[in-house]
């Protein structure tokens, strides 16, 4: 019975595991491309082609960076709770 246990609870991990990776990759996506996209508008209303595009890309790739460091230290928490038995839930 314990190993059932222990094995849902593996598959849980990796369900999880793999939720965090696809919104990981959705950012990666996603903040890069709005800001592109508002970047292109601001060059658009005042004429300088190239400024806010490249700042644009630059603040959606800092979004995105700022986000997975945010991520790893919320997984290196969970691991180390988890590592020194505070971590009671499972």
């Amino acid at each position: 019975m314990e190993k059932k246990e222990t094995v849902k609870t593996n598959h849980l991990n990796i369900i999880k595991a793999f939720g965090d990776a696809s919104k990981l990759s959705f950012d990666f996506v996603f903040f890069p491309v709005v800001f592109l996209l508002i970047g292109v508008y601001l060059d658009k209303k005042f004429s300088s082609t190239p400024l806010f595009i490249i700042s644009g890309v630059a603040v959606g790739i800092g979004a995105f960076v700022y986000k997975v460091k945010k991520a790893l230290k919320e997984f290196r928490l969970k691991d180390e709770n988890h590592l020194t038995g505070k971590d009671k839930k499972l």
